[in-house]
Order: C-alpha cells, then structure tokens, then sequence
C-alpha cells in the first residue's frame, strides 16, 4: 500500500517504498492529507526486482492519483481509474510544482519538526513511522539523530542509544593505531614522498593510504569546509580504515564523496549557522567532539555501503547493472531520447558511471545533496533499486533539450548538468517523478532483466 501527500503549496509529495495506512498515529495529518490512493498487486514472483524484465506499466492509478492531488487541496481514495494517461502526461502533471510560489522548506516547517519531535520523543521510536516521515525532507536540527536511527547505527529504545554511542566510538578509536598509525608512520619515512624519481618498496597498507592521501584534497571542490586541515586528516582516516577493513572492495575513488554528507550533518549542531555549510569553521569544535564525529561518520558510511558495495568491488558490477537498468527504463519512458543517444553514439557509462559512483552528489549543490540523501536513507534496503529510478529521472529533466545536441554536445552537458540555480522543489520534483514510476512499474507482471 502506497502513501501519497499534497502539500498547502502544490508539490506532490511521495513516500518511501514500503508504507502502511496510519490512522491516530503519532505522524498524523494535521498538516497535509494523507490517504490510500494506490492499491499494488503484491509480486508473487520470486527474485529481487533487478532479476526480471521490463513489461509496459500499468500506469492508470498512479497517473489519476497525481491528477487528482493537483486538482484538490484534499487527495482523493480512486479505487477505478476511468482513463488512460501517458507517462508524458504525467510529468505535465508533476511540472505544475515549477509554478508554486515561494515557500518556506517543508523540511523546516514547524508542523513537520513538530512531528519529528513527537516521534522521536517516544521512548522506543518507530522507524518505520519514522522512514514514510524523513523521505519528504527533515528538519536540519534533527537531521544527525534521524540518520543515526534510519541506518540502525543507534538503536530504536533511547535507553540503550548512550550506551551503544560509547560503545561504537570506543572501537573506532581503538582502529586508528591498529590500523591507520602504522601506515602513516611507514609514508612519512618513505623516501618516495622526499623527492622524484626515488623508488622503494611500500606495502600494500601504505599503498592504499597513498591513494586516499591523493583522493582526500579533491573531495567537494565546491565546499571550503572539506578543504580545512582538520577536516581532511578526519576524511583520510575514515576512508583509509575502511578500505583496510573492507578488502573485497579497498578504497575505491567516489567513496570519498560518500562520506562528506555524513561528516556535514554531524559538524551542523556545532555551527552557528547549521543551514550554510560554506559560513563553517571547524575552530569552535573540540579535538574530542570531532572525533566523536568522525567515529559516528565511520559506522553510517560503514552502514550504506553495506548495501551497494558491489558498487565498488572489482570491476563495479552494481554501477553496470544499475546504468543498464537505467538505459531500459529511460527507452520504456522516452523512446526519443533513448533512440537519439542511440543514433549519437552515447553509452550511458560515458556521462552516467560518475552519477551512480557518487549518487549524484557532484551532480547538485551540497545542501541539495543533504536534502536528496533524506530520501535515499528512508528507503533503506531499497534505495539500490530506487537509484535506478531516481538517476533516469535526473536524466528525463533535460529531456526536450537532450534530442536537439549532437554527441560532443551532449557529452559536455551531460558531465556538467546545470543544476547551480535549482532549489528543493526540484530535487522533489526529481524524486516524485522516480517515485511514480517505480510505483507505476511495481503494478507490472515483471520488471527488470538481468544484466
């Protein structure tokens, strides 16, 4: 069963992929309508969604469900859809959003936060309330502790969470003379780092510290804040400790840019202005805090990429399979784009592998990136299949524009989308689209091949 919201300011609104109808709850609908409008055929195939092929959607209900949330300030339960409507009619419907006036962030509104504070104050929170809560968004003063809770780095009853948190940071520190101490000792007697052209024998410890070392000044380019002394010797431990912990992968570029949402969030209680990631100074933040931070930093980047690590083993099979999804499904939604790239000669590796290795986070301002990350980790387990959704989406937003550039052309667009001037609305705009495809998709007999 499927939630769908219609906020007082005319964007659509969607939850994660797993919902249940809540009625009294503690995340009522004081604020916006919340009802069931879709009602799903439950896969009585076997194998994840990534193991069968796509069939044409059944998009009727998903379709006359967003029609409906923008006709009426009320979302209406449709139980017989009375008419067909295309894919392209939906994102007319969607892109009414673009006309909304200005607004305060829904992520910030007091009714929201007052939400928040109530499902969080619980002594055992509801993390399933909490995840159908966090994917339209979550208020920055409540952004570390719902992460926290939404990666299952802390546990659910607030009685225990103290001393888990102790617990977990106490390891961390215990890894760093294990693990990162001796490698850094070997570099910095290495002759290799005293002048050109001298050469000696490094283990394959202080070889992967190298790479991080190189990696670690080239994370967030756009953001001072990772660029700080401090900071980035908290980015070269994190990263080297887990590469070293994690050998079926190692450290593998992109994983860098994986961990900085995680640092931002959990520097922002310490920083004046939590909302503006580029006003931040690390001066304020004890050596002890930080380092709280960096052991909280390690295990929720140790908890995401428990769930797409095949993204970064050999050869990056996960990043293959999800761009070959994303090539089918962009081919089911917009055969003209699809067939124009096939006509130019454009492999969705050649502008999409970056897009996938770092999930979109050089794609889109930093604080967008924050807010796109909410949704990602309410969907939990099912964000490797959502990505696939969610990339095809950010790709469709230029369609029109896409079928009138020749290869070169595309290329450089598409390795440099102009998103610098967009705001929440339309990384909202992007998951909306991705939500009601996924949706509309789910009804189908099957889904995607096997790659």
């Amino acid at each position: 069963m499927l939630l769908c919201s219609f906020f007082p300011n005319g964007i659509f609104q969607s939850g994660p992929g797993q919902h249940r109808e809540r009625k009294n709850s503690l995340v009522g609908t004081d604020e916006l309508k919340v009802v069931r409008v879709i009602q799903q055929p439950k896969d009585q195939t076997s194998g994840s969604d990534q193991d069968r092929p796509i069939q044409e959607p059944n998009q009727e209900d998903a379709v006359t469900t967003a029609e409906n949330l923008l006709r009426s300030d009320q979302c209406l339960e449709r139980e017989h859809p009375e008419e067909s409507t295309t894919t392209e009619q939906l994102d007319k419907v969607l892109e009414v959003s673009n006309t909304a006036p200005a607004f305060v962030l829904r992520s910030m509104s007091e009714p929201r936060q007052a939400k928040f504070m109530r499902l969080l104050n619980q002594p055992v929170v509801d993390v399933d309330a909490l995840r159908e809560l966090a994917w339209s968004g979550i208020p920055i003063s409540l952004r570390p502790l719902c992460w926290k809770l939404l990666l299952n780095y802390l546990p659910p009853n607030q009685e225990r969470r103290e001393s888990v948190l102790i617990r977990k940071r106490r390891e961390y520190k215990d890894l760093i003379p294990e693990y990162y101490d001796s490698a850094a000792k070997g570099i910095s007697s290495s002759p290799l780092l005293n002048g050109p052209g001298q050469s000696t024998r490094i283990s394959e410890e202080e070889s992967a510290l190298r790479q991080v070392m190189v990696d670690v000044p080239r994370t967030a380019p756009g953001v001072g804040f990772f660029h700080q002394p401090r900071m980035q010797k908290v980015l070269e431990r994190i990263l080297y400790i887990w590469g070293i912990r994690h050998p079926a992968s190692g450290y593998v570029q992109g994983i860098n840019d994986l961990a900085t949402p995680f640092l931002a969030v959990f520097v922002s209680k310490f920083m004046s202005q939590p909302e503006d990631v580029n006003t931040w100074n690390l001066d304020p933040v004890t050596d002890d805090d930080l380092l709280d931070i960096e052991a909280d930093c390690y295990w929720c980047l140790c908890k995401l990429l428990d769930g797409i690590q095949d993204h970064y083993t050999y050869s990056q099979p996960g990043i293959q399979r999800t761009l070959f999804h994303v090539r089918e499904l962009v081919t089911r939604l917009e055969s003209a784009t699809a067939a124009h790239f096939e006509r130019e000669g454009v492999e969705f590796m050649q502008f999409a592998f970056r897009w996938a290795n770092c999930l979109l986070l050089r794609e889109l301002p930093f604080n967008l990136g924050i807010r796109l990350w909410d949704t990602y980790l309410a969907e939990g387990a099912a964000l490797k299949d959502f990505l696939v959704y969610v990339l095809s989406s950010f790709l469709l937003s230029w369609a029109p524009k896409l079928k009138t550039l020749e290869f070169q052309e595309l290329i450089m667009f598409l390795q440099k989308v102009p998103t610098a001037d967009w705001s929440e609305s339309d990384v909202e705009m992007v998951l909306s689209r991705a939500f009601m495809w996924r949706a509309s998709f789910k009804g189908a007999s099957s889904h995607f091949a096997t790659s």
